[in-house]
């Protein structure tokens, strides 16, 4: 026994490439700075996710949105944009963290597609933005035309010279709404 622990102990070529433990190490740093890029961005994605679910639901804004996509004007919505809105920079974060995290790795057959996603995704987002805005713009002229016209139509009593005493249909709330 004596004898092979000094056969073990003479041994001049260590057992253990110094080349390869380095590698292992740089390997190891790497995965642990994309896991750490992984860990940031899950908890910006989550803070940005509640504070963006608070804004929507502290200010109604979900379910003025709501009532516009379904046609209802009460604030009893079905419609969960809250969370859809919430969601979306949810995971619009995650994913850039997934692609920082195979960046980090690099893996860019991986990575690559994914980042083309994201410039497409976010290059469409101001498009997207210019649309709502436009939309608004039309709905409040669309709003503001239909009161002009019923009040206008409201004062030159249509009702009374159409309706007849048929008290639940208003003309000049019909003719407003087509308008």
């Amino acid at each position: 026994m004596t004898m092979f622990t000094c056969w073990f102990l003479a041994q001049e070529t260590p057992i253990v490439d110094p080349a390869l433990l380095n590698q292992l190490f740089s390997d190891s740093w790497t995965l642990i700075q994309g896991l750490l890029i992984l860990l940031v961005g899950w908890i910006i994605a989550s803070i940005v996710r509640g504070v963006v679910k608070k804004i929507l639901h502290n200010t109604e804004i979900d379910n003025q949105i709501a009532g516009w996509i379904s046609g209802n004007d009460s604030s009893d919505s079905s419609i969960p944009i809250e969370k859809w809105l919430s969601d979306f920079a949810y995971w619009l974060i995650i994913l850039f963290a997934v692609v920082a995290f195979l960046n980090t790795l690099q893996l860019e057959a991986v990575y690559q597609p994914l980042n083309s996603l994201l410039g497409e995704l976010t290059s469409f987002l101001p498009k997207l933005l210019g649309a709502g805005i436009l939309s608004a713009i039309a709905w409040l002229l669309a709003t503001l035309a239909k009161t002009i016209i019923t009040r206008v139509l409201g004062s030159f009593n249509l009702e009374e010279k159409l309706g007849e005493g048929n008290e639940l249909i208003s003309v000049s709330q019909t003719i407003g709404n087509a308008i």
